[in-house]
């Protein structure tokens, strides 16, 4: 009994490396491609925007203007003119001890809550701090 042999050979079975080039180029010009590139930043951007203003984030409970949830560009900004410690005294009086300043960031001005926070003692000192 001889052994069993495909109807056509095995190397019809694959795609040619041809018909892959005729499909990745066919009909993609560089304009293609330059909006398939900004569809993809703008859902990227988007979506980072709505994790950050959702409830799902980290920081969602401390309040903060939504710029300020959204970038820290703002803050840098403020500092770029000197008036950042302005800004956060003008937030802290709008929103409380805790103001989130950026995405990632939080300022606190109510003093035991920063020792409480960092260590038990207090800040601790470095040893050039004596």
């Amino acid at each position: 009994m001889s052994p069993w042999t495909p109807p056509f050979p095995p190397s019809s079975w694959l795609p040619s490396p041809l018909l892959f080039s005729y499909l990745a180029a066919a009909h993609l010009c560089s304009s293609d491609l330059l909006y398939t590139y900004v569809v993809f930043l703008c859902s990227l951007g988007l979506s980072i925007v709505v994790y950050r203003l959702s409830p799902f984030h980290p920081l969602a409970q401390f309040p903060a203007p939504t710029i300020g949830k959204i970038t820290q560009l703002w803050t840098f900004w403020k500092t770029l003119q000197g008036y950042k410690y302005l800004y956060h005294k003008s937030l802290h009086d709008r929103y409380g001890p805790y103001v989130r300043i950026g995405p990632n960031a939080i300022s606190v001005i109510d003093a035991p809550t920063v020792r409480e926070t960092l260590s038990r003692g207090g800040l601790e000192k470095g040893r050039c701090q004596i």
